[in-house]
């Protein structure tokens, strides 16, 4: 068959390798990733959390789409798992995401009014 093409079948699921496995991962489910010395921390909902060593960078080109923002040069937050948006001083926000309203999450004050726009505040 010249010139035809099998196209693999996209389950829509994220490859995680973390502790010598690999964890198939469904991007509604990450919360947010941060930026570990050259790794990711990806943090999903129910507080289950890998490390992968893969960039921040890496790991935002595979979520491309709608649902994901980089807020910062460290983190990366799934805009659905937003709950709140705080300025914090001086004109610098942070958000918390649910399951980890503790760890409140710096905004970059380049993606502040990105944010707001998105949210319509």
């Amino acid at each position: 068959m010249d010139g035809v093409r099998v196209r693999e079948p996209d389950t829509g699921k994220i490859a995680i390798h973390h502790d010598r496995k690999v964890t198939l991962v469904d991007p509604r489910d990450i919360v947010f990733a941060e930026s570990v010395q050259r790794s990711c921390r990806i943090c999903c909902r129910g507080g289950v959390q890998y490390v992968t060593p893969v960039t921040l960078t890496e790991l935002e080109n595979r979520l491309a789409g709608g649902r994901f923002m980089r807020v910062h040069r460290s983190f990366i937050i799934n805009l659905e798992f937003v709950s709140e948006i705080a300025m914090l001083y001086a004109k610098n926000y942070c958000v918390k995401m649910k399951g980890y309203e503790k760890t409140p999450l710096p905004v970059g004050r380049t993606q502040i009014r990105r944010l707001k726009e998105i949210f319509r505040i």
